[in-house]
Formats: C-alpha cells, structure tokens, sequence
C-alpha cells in the first residue's frame, strides 16, 4: 500500500471507519448501470495480481517518481491506463457496437481480476470494456495502492463533446434534430447512465 487512509498524516486519511470500509475494503459490491438494474462486482483488490498490477502500472507513462505519493496524479494517471484510447497499452480496450467476437462482451465481465490476470499475462489491452468495467477496474487498482476509491453512477449523463459545459442538441419547431447555422453539429448526447469514480481524495 502506497497510501494509508488510517494515518492521519497521509492525503488520503479517512476518519470515519464505515468511510474507509467503502472506498477502500470492501472487496464487492454492485454497480448501477440504470435507475433500475445492478450488476454484481468482485473488485478483489487483496488478490493477486491487483497490487502487482497496479505497481507495474504506475511504472508506465509519464507519471514522475516524485508524482507517486500525489494521490491526485497517480489517480489521473490510472484514469489513462486504465484504457487504451491513447494506444498507450492500457488495461482495456473500449468497444460500444457489436461485434465483440475477438474479445469478451463488456456485460459479461463481474470480477476485475481475471481483467487484471489476463492483462498482466499477456502485457496487452483485454478486449472489451464499457464505462463500468473501466471504473470498476480502476477502483480495485486505486483500492491496492491504497486509494479511497469507489464506482458510482449517475443517471441521465450528459456528454458534452466539445467542452462547452453545456449539451448543445438543435431541434427545429417540428422536434427534429438540426445543425445550428452558426455552429456545427457538436457530437453531444445524454446517455442514460454513466460509470466513474468518486474519490477520498
């Protein structure tokens, strides 16, 4: 453990021991992915390879020595290993469209570990992960470090594409979708659910 949320000296302290059974020792737990269904979640942070893992880790990238003990930049640094989008060999390799047929489909997957084992054997992205997967991986590589980490949802998510800090979807008087004349379709949405994290940090 990297970091020790019962040391009243570290950044990540918790007081509150229910806080620290949460975010940091619970071992499973469920994961919203609507205002109605769950979905069971081994996160096993106390298994191997889950620490190994996230050592190795924590050696990739851009993350300096002295940027180790920074609970901010190592979660920072997690949060662009933990998928490959950067063609950085992250963790996992996100796929919302079928097929699925040279991997596993994201909705099969409960358990961060095999995710973890099957990527610290082959040193290469584990194919498929959705915005749950990716949470509930990261939570357990924070969890082993030390970090208070857990999934949390949230309903009807806004996904501002352009940074806006607003969703920018144009209807015309009829309720069908338009370009904006001034201002070129942004790629913005609302999903109906999205997974990240929520830190003690």
């Amino acid at each position: 453990m990297l970091f020790n949320p019962w040391n009243k000296d570290d950044t990540v302290y918790m007081e509150k021991e229910e806080q620290r059974n949460e975010y940091v020792l619970n071992k499973s737990g469920m994961i919203w992915i609507d205002s109605l269904n769950k979905r069971p979640w081994d996160f096993g942070q106390f298994k191997a390879p889950c620490l190994s893992v996230a050592v190795e880790l924590l050696g990739k990238g851009k993350l300096a020595a002295e940027e180790r003990g920074n609970p901010i930049e190592v979660t920072r640094h997690f949060s662009a290993l933990t998928n490959s989008a950067d063609n950085d060999n992250g963790v996992l390799l996100g796929q919302w469209d079928e097929p699925y047929t040279d991997g596993v489909e994201p909705w099969v997957w409960n358990s961060s570990v095999p995710i973890l084992e099957k990527y610290r054997e082959t040193q290469l992205s584990v194919s498929y992960g959705q915005c749950w997967v990716f949470s509930a991986v990261m939570t357990t590589l924070l969890r082993a470090l030390g970090i208070p980490t857990r999934s949390v949802t949230n309903l009807t998510s806004g996904h501002d594409v352009d940074a806006s800090g607003t969703i920018d979807i144009y209807y015309d008087e009829d309720h069908n979708e338009i370009d904006h004349p001034e201002k070129p379709t942004t790629g913005d949405s609302e999903w109906n659910f999205h997974v990240r994290l929520s830190g003690g940090i």
